[in-house]
């Protein structure tokens, strides 16, 4: 009797262990987006220039994303949030192109692909969100407030450099802080992200340098502005291409279609 229990005890102990394996490889939700050497199929997140012209090469986003599970309402807000700011972004690049015709700026707004990767990633995870919308129109009020702030600063060539500066120094802040808020894949983008505008931030710092200006950080730490000053610049992560598929669904397995709405206003809607 005693020998019957303790293999029913056994066999009960294997069935569950591998009930939950096979649950876990099914699910897919646990992988880690890890880096690779750069090889002949390995892709990068980002490409960067001599001079530091930081692209996101965001085609390359969906074949290297591992599968994870959906993203929670803070991930979405954030992702879409940052989507947004990268519009601006983008958006004052082009209102001083405009004006000004100069070619660093020019070259700043030719790598400008930061709204592209962000907007893939949402569809990547079938979040809806609003289109990105018309040029320096911004629905939300605070960001519409912001960006016309921002550009009614741009009195002169000099002061677009010091401007842009400071808002690739908040935007590289930004980046830094939500990196640890966030699941595998976007940690990886918004760490590129962090990168390019750090990039930015000290190719127009070497700038202003040469016109004679020097520029002195604003919210991030002065050690540690003056270690991204002083080192090279930031180049992007080669990844393995992992499994085939558009969305994380479809790489998981699973049933494909919305996985979450956001409104006009950045919030998660269920309507």
């Amino acid at each position: 009797m005693k020998k019957r229990i303790l293999f029913l005890t056994t066999a009960l102990a294997l069935f569950t262990l591998v009930f939950t394996s096979c649950s876990k490889d099914d699910d897919n939700s646990s992988q880690v987006l890890k880096p690779t050497s750069k090889t002949k199929t390995s892709l990068p997140v980002m490409s960067v220039s001599d001079e530091g012209y930081s692209t996101i090469e965001h085609a390359n986003l969906a074949p290297i994303f591992v599968e994870t599970d959906n993203l929670e309402i803070s991930e979405m807000e954030l992702i879409y949030a940052d989507r947004q700011e990268a519009k601006l972004t983008f958006n004052l690049y082009k209102a001083a192109f405009k004006t000004y015709d100069n070619p660093i700026i020019e070259s700043l707004l030719k790598t400008e692909s930061r709204v592209i990767a962000l907007d893939k990633t949402l569809k990547y995870y079938e979040i809806t969100v609003p289109a990105i919308g018309e040029l320096e129109v911004f629905t939300k009020a605070e960001r519409q407030t912001k960006f016309n702030t921002i550009k009614a600063k741009f009195t002169s060539l000099n002061e677009v450099f010091k401007v842009m500066t400071k808002h690739e120094e908040e935007r590289a802040e930004a980046y830094k802080k939500e990196i640890n808020k966030v699941n595998t894949n976007l940690k990886c983008l918004l760490t590129h992200l962090m990168y390019a505008s750090q990039n930015h931030m000290k190719l127009l710092v070497k700038k202003l340098k040469e016109l004679g200006i020097t520029y002195t950080p604003t919210v991030m730490p002065k050690k540690d502005f003056d270690a991204i000053i002083k080192a090279e610049f930031k180049h992007g992560n080669y990844y393995n291409k992992h499994r085939k598929g558009d969305t994380n669904s479809a790489k998981r397995g699973k049933k494909t279609g919305e996985k979450g709405k956001i409104n006009d206003q950045g919030k998660h809607t269920n309507s």
